[in-house]
């Protein structure tokens, strides 16, 4: 969905992760292990810290995987040789000149750009 892309993107763009990481390592420098242990505080951030690394890790993966699914169907649009309005999306034909539901004059650069 459109909101939890926004929220994904602002996660991989910001430095949240990375103050994280910075504070608990400080943390972990300045404390022994037994007290980095017995600090709340500490071991809630590190977790945090483990589950958000996951969640970017995550939705890395699931971009990576929209983005090959993308390029699968242009190619096989482009074996098939199918064509979409850039409008609205449907499907028209070299011998359109305009798009049969959204009624937009269909561009031919479209029907060059797969021929490559």
């Amino acid at each position: 969905s459109a909101p939890a892309r926004q929220v994904m993107e602002k996660i991989l763009k910001g430095t949240a992760l990375l103050k994280l990481s910075t504070a608990i390592s400080a943390a972990r420098t300045a404390y022994t292990e037994v007290q980095f242990q017995e600090n709340d505080m500490f071991t809630s951030g590190e977790a945090v810290m483990h589950q958000f690394q996951e969640l970017l890790n995550y939705g890395k993966w699931q971009k990576e995987e929209i983005e090959q699914k993308r390029i699968g169907m242009l190619s096989i649009d482009k074996e098939k040789k199918i064509y979409h309005c850039p409008s609205c999306n449907y499907e028209v034909t070299r011998s359109d000149k305009y798009c049969k539901t959204c009624g937009s004059k269909v561009p031919r650069y479209i029907f060059t750009a797969l021929a490559t």
